[in-house]
């Protein structure tokens, strides 16, 4: 039997160790009363309040130069963080892919061009980029891929695509929407789902003629980009002047009709709304083909063909860098981003590019990094799912290790700015959450994160009161 001896001491501080993380939140305290004191009185005042009744609170609150904990109450409860969670992935992503890292979209030729004609198709190899064809970076915008495109093909003489465009849509598996995700959200803009080719972030806007009162019904004008789906089943009525947007898109299930439901307001000549597509990969080819102005058909692979190595590169256009596209992803919270992020986190460290191996290395990272299992249950890159269950404590934790990174830089000029303070916010149905950096009026730097879930009354008041007693910290 091997000896233990030496052993011994270590397990000791190992143990040691671990009971003092556990007792952290207990018994550490500010160095300054006065903020003690500050948020002692901002929690009477912020867990008074009549919304938060059958709520469930997390708060966690750190000093930003030790860890040490500052404020806690219940912040190792697991709840819904909306898209508070997006720290989580752009961080993990951030150390795991590099600053640096690019999706590549290639562009390659079947058979050669005669007089000018392409008789096989134009295949494009998409490797996930989702920011293909959007409006968001100038070097991947519709216009800019159409124009250096047609400028690759004119360089090789060829002026006909008679064998159309299709799509090599391998690099990730078929399965573009995470589990979880609710029917309501991803039919919608804000749902779309990530596949191997992506184009216009997969959303397109339906232009709308509402009626001239309330009750009448509303007219559909339109889609930008043009939708293979062009079967609607539209309920969608008009509301009162000033309504806003109240509609909501779903799938039907088996077909390629998109049902519209809800209202838009009355009174106005035209209102748009924005929707996903249901297959990004075809999607992407139709995109192209039409840009093309090709006069063959589109298609999309799900596996290479055969002849795979008789295909003649032409074109490779690669996506801004990793810390470009973080940007908007924290800026913007879109969701897309995110679910990118994921997939390739998998597909980089030799996996098979799937949601659930993305997510069970991005849960592996964390808890490598000194997260708590038992405060991560992951079911997507955003936090769109309402079964995502994060601590309060384990998103300080995230933004703490963050802070000793390299691309801190980047990452924290990609946290929005509320009141003055960067911070990530998460919205959903019941839920508000905030979790960022501040400095205090001292000069010290302070890291937090608050999640409500099941508040009652109003969205816009339980996120000021949230706001109030992070304010508090200053």
């Amino acid at each position: 039997m091997p000896s233990t001896e030496n052993n011994f001491p270590g397990r000791i501080a190992g143990g040691l160790a671990a009971m003092l993380a556990c007792l952290l939140p207990i018994v550490a305290h500010p160095q300054d009363p006065a903020l003690r004191a500050r948020l002692e009185t901002a929690w009477q005042r912020f867990s008074s309040d009549p919304s938060l009744f059958s709520a469930s609170v997390g708060i966690h609150v750190a000093e930003a130069a030790t860890g040490r904990v500052v404020f806690d109450r219940n912040g190792r409860a697991g709840l819904l963080p909306a898209s508070s969670q997006k720290v989580l992935t752009a961080a993990a992503a951030l150390e795991l892919l590099g600053t640096d890292y690019r999706y590549l979209t290639e562009f390659l030729l079947s058979g050669k061009p005669s007089g000018g004609v392409l008789e096989g198709p134009l295949v494009v190899r998409g490797g996930g980029d989702p920011t293909l064809g959007g409006n968001r970076f100038a070097g991947t915008s519709p216009e800019n891929v159409s124009a250096i495109l047609a400028q690759a093909l004119a360089k090789v003489g060829i002026t006909t695509l008679k064998g159309g465009v299709t799509g090599l849509a391998n690099a990730f598996p078929a399965q573009t929407i995470p589990d979880g995700w609710l029917w309501e959200d991803i039919g919608n803009y804000y749902g779309a789902g990530h596949g191997s080719l992506n184009w216009n972030e997969n959303r397109y806007t339906l232009q709308l003629r509402p009626g001239g009162r309330e009750g009448d019904p509303v007219g559909i004008v339109s889609t930008d980009p043009l939708l293979q789906e062009k079967e609607f089943e539209n309920g969608l009525v008009s509301g009162p002047v000033g309504s806003g947007d109240r509609a909501v898109l779903y799938f039907r299930p088996g077909t390629r009709t998109l049902v519209i439901k809800g209202s838009v307001p009355c009174c106005s000549p035209v209102f748009r709304i924005s929707g996903a597509v249901m297959d990004p990969d075809l999607f992407t080819v139709h995109q192209l083909a039409g840009r093309l102005g090709t006069t063959g058909g589109v298609a999309v692979w799900r596996r290479p063909p055969s002849k795979m190595s008789e295909l003649t590169p032409l074109l490779t256009i690669r996506s801004p860098g990793l810390d470009s596209i973080v940007h908007p992803f924290l800026q913007k919270s879109v969701n897309l981003f995110g679910e990118a992020m994921v997939r390739s986190i998998s597909r980089q460290a030799g996996g098979d590019g799937s949601y659930a191996d993305g997510l069970q290395r991005l849960r592996s990272f964390w808890i490598s990094k000194g997260v708590d299992p038992r405060m991560l249950s992951l079911s997507d890159g955003s936090g769109l799912s309402p079964t995502n269950r994060v601590a309060a404590e384990a998103l300080v934790r995230a933004l703490l290790y963050a802070r000793s990174r390299p691309w801190f830089e980047v990452f924290d000029k990609a946290m929005p700015v509320h009141d003055g303070i960067r911070m990530k916010s998460g919205t959903m149905g019941g839920v508000r959450s905030y979790a960022g950096y501040l400095r205090s009026r001292d000069g010290r730097d302070y890291v937090f994160a608050v999640v409500v879930n099941n508040f009652s009354g109003s969205g816009a008041a339980a996120a000021e009161n949230i706001r109030r007693f992070i304010a508090a910290i200053r």
